[in-house]
């Protein structure tokens, strides 16, 4: 599937994706967007699968338990910024400007870091649906490293498609008067963006992942076949020379 066409995807099944917007827009009023999350986690299910199209808004409780999970993913990524801030702003207070601005840049390094993780710790859950897979950061790391330029692409991607929205936002938050009508645009918009980057994210490193993980299930399959060329299927000795026949029991291997 061409790129161009990954990023078209939300929009065609567009129903789907403006419930998800929907979703997330009653989201800043109500509760977290839970089903939405837990449905970003079955486009990333699909992406693995190469399936060329937006998943059905199925299976509402297996949304839920799928939302609660990426909220706590993400907020244990998360963690480590929010405790920072929490002390930049506590030495900001009594004084500390120096302590304050050294904890705020930590804010920055944490989210940074989890900003490029958790588009891989999401994907490993997605794959597996063990919340402990999330957090195996080796192996994230690892992953990563198999495609750091694509990654960094995705990732630079996403933050381009984000800036015309975040304008947007900009100018009807500060620059018109605000009502309730401006409030409710503000909201569609912010929602609209957050959904879009969302399954783009899903999309795009579903996609990319799920070939790292072929790689590695075929480099997993070979390492088991040389064990077992190894040992002699007649009779389990183990080969010590190479040779046609088994020095054990003399039949052909």
């Amino acid at each position: 599937m061409k790129f161009t066409e990954v990023l078209l995807l939300p929009f065609k099944n567009f129903k789907e994706f403006l419930l998800g917007v929907g979703l997330f827009a009653l989201s800043e009023f109500i509760v977290p967007p839970i089903f939405a999350l837990g449905y970003v986690l079955n486009v990333y299910q699909k992406a693995q699968k190469m399936e060329n199209e937006m998943p059905a808004w199925n299976g509402w409780l297996d949304l839920a338990k799928k939302g609660i999970v990426s909220v706590l993913i993400l907020f244990i990524y998360l963690l480590p910024a929010l405790l920072c801030l929490i002390l930049s702003i506590f030495f900001f207070t009594i004084k500390l400007e120096i302590v304050g601005f050294l904890f705020a840049a930590f804010v920055f390094l944490f989210v940074l870091v989890s900003v490029v993780l958790l588009p891989v710790a999401l994907f490993q859950y997605s794959k597996s649906e063990e919340i402990s897979d999330a957090f195996k950061i080796l192996t994230i790391l690892r992953m990563l490293r198999e495609e750091t330029t694509r990654h960094f692409s995705r990732l630079g991607i996403l933050f381009v498609i984000g800036i015309p929205f975040a304008l947007v936002v900009l100018v009807l938050r500060y620059l018109l008067v605000r009502g309730f009508l401006l409030d409710v645009s503000t909201t569609i918009v912010i929602a609209f963006s957050q959904f879009l980057i969302f399954v783009l994210m899903a999309e795009m490193f579903g996609r990319l992942y799920s070939k790292v993980n072929e790689k590695e299930v075929k480099k997993d399959n070979s390492k088991n076949s040389a064990k077992k060329n190894r040992f002699c299927p007649h009779c389990g000795t183990e080969i010590i020379k190479k040779g046609k026949f088994c020095a054990n029991c003399g039949k052909k291997l």
